[in-house]
């Protein structure tokens, strides 16, 4: 089925009036009614057992009623080549992505994390102690944002499909043995200089730090300094618009008692004025369909009633939508038919 035709969405004449994605105090909004993003990650066709054309992924979509796909890691992260960024066959086939979700009336978050672990591949292949963070992203943050789609000639500067762009989820914390770890300070002001540089080329879209990890090593750990993330700081910045979350738990089920992020985050936000959303959380299809539906179900349900004096999420999204079902997947599709129920059920 042809689902640029099939599906209500944004007709290609009138995508300049459709309105952006906008943040009122702790919600986001399109022109002036409340939107809740309800979504799901996807790497593309590219991912194992994937869902082999742009139409399957926005097909699925539908189907499980999202109304956001968050695309991510869609070129070559190797370190190998530094062109891989640019590669014009990759962003060829994100230009197709966003012109079919554009159609099917979806919102996506550009995701660009996969810039953050080229450079860091690429420092380790060169033998180099220079962080991601303290490289220069201005020469890529330009030529995203001015990137004319080649499917749609819109620059993605101008496309209200884009509802978010996220820079870079799940830094190496400071205070981590991790490789090529930046300091506290560092990677601060990586987040305060590259949102300055978007807003340079693009006013049009709400930001996103991306969704950050180990803000819970105080409780998890009895760790009083944390992970080194200065998460406050960040959520604070002035062009950080969506504060944002990967929620995933060390113990198996998840419980509420269990998640030590969402609360606090969503009491800072609630305290800033500011949405927050988690960005990615998942579980392994190996505890079992049941048992993950649940899992979800919880999840779905923290987002919702975060904890005392807490803003509830402005969004939630699984990883991964994909058409894998294999017990180290983390794919979310029919054929795991009780996950896929409570994706359904939420919508």
């Amino acid at each position: 089925m042809g689902l640029a035709l099939a599906l209500p969405g944004i007709a290609r004449s009138a995508r300049q009036r459709v309105p952006f994605v906008a943040r009122r105090g702790t919600q986001l909004v399109v022109g002036k009614q409340p939107w809740r993003m309800y979504g799901a990650s996807s790497y593309g066709t590219l991912n194992p057992g994937g869902l082999g054309t742009i139409e399957g992924a926005i097909g699925l979509a539908v189907d499980g009623g999202l109304n956001t796909i968050r695309l991510v890691n869609f070129f070559d992260e190797s370190g190998l080549s530094e062109n891989a960024p640019y590669d014009e066959a990759s962003w060829a086939r994100v230009d197709a992505m966003l012109s079919a979700m554009s159609e099917a009336g979806l919102r996506a978050i550009l995701d660009l994390s996969a810039y953050r672990n080229h450079l860091q591949n690429l420092s380790l292949n060169q033998s180099s102690s220079l962080t991601p963070y303290g490289r220069d992203w201005e020469p890529f943050v330009r030529f995203v944002a001015r990137r004319q789609n080649t499917a749609t000639g819109v620059s993605y500067s101008n496309d209200p499909t884009i509802a978010v762009v996220s820079l870079a989820g799940e830094p190496n914390p400071p205070n981590s043995e991790e490789p090529l770890k930046p300091t506290t300070a560092e990677l601060t002001s990586f987040y305060e200089r590259t949102f300055a540089q978007w807003r340079r080329y693009d006013k049009n879209h709400l930001l996103s730090n991306g969704g950050f990890i180990h803000l819970d090593w105080e409780e998890k750990f009895n760790n009083p300094s944390g992970s080194g993330i200065d998460w406050r700081a960040i959520f604070a910045l002035r062009a950080n618009d969506v504060p944002t979350l990967h929620t995933y738990f060390s113990e198996f089920p998840p419980t509420a008692a269990r998640d030590f992020q969402s609360p606090k985050v969503s009491a800072y936000c609630a305290a800033i004025r500011k949405p927050w959303i988690t960005e990615e959380f998942g579980f392994k299809q190996a505890v079992g369909d049941s048992e993950r539906a649940a899992a979800y179900q919880t999840v779905y349900d923290i987002q919702e009633s975060p904890g005392a004096g807490g803003a509830p999420s402005a969004g939630v999204l699984f990883w991964n939508l994909g058409m894998e079902v294999h017990p180290d997947s983390h794919d979310t599709n029919p054929g795991t038919p009780a996950t896929w129920a409570a994706v359904v059920a939420n919508a």
